[in-house]
């Protein structure tokens, strides 16, 4: 990840999707979304535990970020 991208990372919403045992999706916002090495994040599982039961079970994961920009009027 290039620095513009960990700095992101430190200030942005993410969502992150996995594929259910069922074939539907879970997609579930991680606002703990930290940078763990510069090819890791890491987030906190704290809502029931099924995007983390998702990844065990080899689920590919994309993640979304909510990009803001406040600006001065």
């Amino acid at each position: 990840m290039t620095q513009e991208m960990k700095d992101m990372i430190a200030t942005q919403q993410y969502f992150v999707g996995t594929v259910n045992a069922d074939g539907t999706p879970n997609v579930a916002p991680k606002r703990s979304t930290r940078v763990l090495s510069d090819d890791s994040l890491i987030f906190t599982e704290g809502t029931g535990g099924a995007t983390y039961a998702n990844i065990k079970r080899g689920s590919q994961v994309p993640i979304s970020i909510v990009y803001c920009i406040l600006m001065k009027m």
